[in-house]
């Protein structure tokens, strides 16, 4: 199967929502690589770069996690029992994410701060971290998210309106 990035999806579907986090996510990371290529890290413009980065992953990020760990996985396992090793290794995915994204956002914290960093420093937090996440978006796109196609549209709603939730400022 071949993944869905670049297909035409609302938003109002889980499938489009999930997709839209992941070009988020892509936005951002090559946004990251591209902050490895400026010459002076201690640029205004890098400052505020990494600012927003730190922004997304740590706030977005996770709950895009939850997304799949709290809501669309357990409601995979009921629709079709099957997937529950692939279910449970796409947890553990997010627990390699969550233990990458430390480093990722002390480097960012760094030079969000002004603090000195070198590129090899920051290649370092990086690196990893973008190849690792851009794998896992990928496998989620060849069999997590055609998978979301076989709920109904009252599970569709149900998901939507959870994902939205776990957005909402209360």
């Amino acid at each position: 199967m071949t993944p869905l990035r670049g297909q035409d999806t609302t938003p109002e579907t889980i499938d489009g929502l999930l997709l839209a986090c992941h070009t988020r996510i892509r936005s951002y990371l090559a946004g990251l690589r591209r902050l490895l290529i400026q010459p002076d890290l201690g640029d205004p413009d890098v400052a505020r770069a990494a600012a927003q980065a730190w922004r997304y992953f740590s706030e977005a990020l996770p709950l895009h996690a939850a997304d799949e760990d709290h809501s669309v996985g357990p409601r995979l396992l009921v629709l079709e029992p099957g997937f529950g090793p692939q279910i449970e290794a796409l947890h553990q995915e997010h627990e390699r994410i969550e233990a990458g994204l430390g480093p990722l956002l002390a480097a960012l914290a760094a030079l969000r701060d002004g603090r000195p960093m070198s590129h090899a420093e920051l290649r370092e937090a990086v690196e990893p971290f973008a190849t690792l996440l851009l794998q896992h978006i990928e496998d989620e796109e060849r069999w997590l998210i055609p998978a979301t196609h076989g709920f109904s549209a009252e599970v569709q709603a149900v998901l939507v309106r959870e994902l939205r939730q776990r957005r909402s400022v209360d």
